[in-house]
């Protein structure tokens, strides 16, 4: 069965945070939705809002030798990451709604 860890992080920790990961050489950071199969890791993340392509990401160890399993959403017209199949670990970011 999955876990999760819920983590509160100020816009800095999260910054720190991320560097470390792709300080590792190894860690990458994959949007939640692409045009292709192919999902390109992002350098930076964009400012979180409402929408979930801003606040939900996939970190992903390139170490790990094992595929990324994509499927494609034919009602919405992009390619997803299969959690359940894929070496990635989900990360939520926190943000507020003023």
């Amino acid at each position: 069965m999955p876990k999760q860890l819920l983590v509160y992080m100020s816009r800095e920790d999260e910054d720190e945070f991320l560097n470390y990961l792709q300080s590792t050489g190894s860690a990458v950071i994959l949007p939640t939705i692409s045009s292709t199969a192919t999902f390109v890791p992002l350098d930076t993340l964009p400012e979180a809002s409402q929408d979930e392509a801003t606040r939900k990401f996939w970190l992903q160890n390139r170490l790990v030798n094992l595929p990324l399993v994509t499927e494609f959403d034919e009602e919405k017209g992009y390619y997803l990451i299969n959690g359940f199949q894929s070496p990635v670990v989900e990360f939520l970011r926190s943000f507020t709604i003023s």
